[in-house]
């Protein structure tokens, strides 16, 4: 299983249409935005619940990272949501690490 960079990278060999690299983009912007896990999820279901991408290689890959990964994030420690949203780097150089406690959903 990968986490969220991995998978990323995994989507780019896959397509290389215009709204697959929406998607990317949209994965991407939420790393260093305010949008929650919840959001992730929401912004990229709608993808595929309205048939903007039809590719059956991608829509398995976010499945299997959705219920593995978000589905299981309420029993994780801050470090493994760390990992699985590929966000150490940014969170150790954040003055404001509140911020990814509420991005991953976790107590502080």
């Amino acid at each position: 299983m990968e986490n969220l960079d991995e998978l990323i990278e995994k989507i780019k060999m896959f397509s290389k249409e215009e709204i697959t690299q929406s998607l990317i983009k949209d994965m991407l912007s939420w790393k260093t935005d305010k949008r929650t896990i919840v959001e992730l999820k929401e912004n990229i279901d709608k993808y595929f619940e309205d048939n903007l991408i039809d590719n059956e290689n991608i829509y398995k890959s976010w499945k299997d990272f959705k219920n593995k990964v978000i589905a299981d994030i309420l029993g994780m420690t801050m470090n493994e949501r760390l990992y699985w949203f590929s966000l150490f780097d940014a969170f150790d150089s954040s003055k404001n690490k509140s911020v990814y406690y509420d991005k991953l959903m976790a107590k502080k």
